[in-house]
């Protein structure tokens, strides 16, 4: 599982409330993710942090 977000490996999920983000992705890789989406697990983590402060995503349970 190399690679993959511990973030999103927890109970922690990310949805997108800002109408769209680009997720960053390992190996340069961007993914467009839209209102009502959530992250991939290959998010960087800080990514994740930074659309959290910025409110582009909120946590969601499983």
């Amino acid at each position: 599982m190399a690679g993959v977000n511990s973030f999103i490996l927890g109970a922690q999920r990310f949805q997108v409330i800002a109408p769209m983000v680009v997720a960053m992705l390992p190996g340069d890789a961007q993914q467009y993710v839209y209102r009502g989406g959530l992250l991939p697990a290959e998010t960087l983590p800080s990514q994740i942090a930074s659309m959290l402060h910025s409110g582009l995503v909120k946590e969601v349970s499983r």
